[in-house]
């Protein structure tokens, strides 16, 4: 029987997920892809048929979430209107709040990984420049 209709979308994202948890919490070397993986009920296996590596993988994780129109603020108090002409000052302002800052796993990665994307490799480092150039 065939998966329905976007479930492998689904899975992609819940993959970025539990990677952009577990890489805030513990740093893009330190996570590994099975740890990943269990985070979403599934097994390394799996992990090839959405990413061709762990980089690729953080490549996806770095997205840039403010300016996602499917990204949902779940920070009371922080919004972003991506319709708004002051889009920039307003993902300046939720990137600097305490709100952020604070929910350290549902974060941007940009806030605490630099260092891990300094060792990593050249897919991850040209993740930052699109999300630099956003704002």
């Amino acid at each position: 029987m065939p998966y329905p209709v976007g479930h492998r979308a689904a899975v992609k994202k819940d993959i970025i997920d539990s990677a952009r948890r577990l890489f805030n919490r513990h740093g893009f070397e330190s996570v590994s892809l099975q740890q990943i993986m269990a985070g979403v009920g599934l097994t390394l296996g799996g992990f090839y048929s959405y990413f061709n590596s762990k980089s690729d993988l953080y490549t996806e994780v770095l997205g840039c979430f403010f300016t996602d129109p499917q990204w949902k603020s779940c920070w009371e108090g922080v919004h972003v209107d991506l319709s708004s002409t002051d889009v920039g000052s307003q993902v300046v302002r939720a990137y600097l709040s305490r709100q952020h800052f604070e929910d350290v796993e549902n974060s941007c990665p940009m806030v605490a990984l630099p260092t891990d994307v300094a060792r990593s490799g050249v897919s991850a480092r040209r993740a930052l420049k699109p999300c630099s150039r956003q704002w």
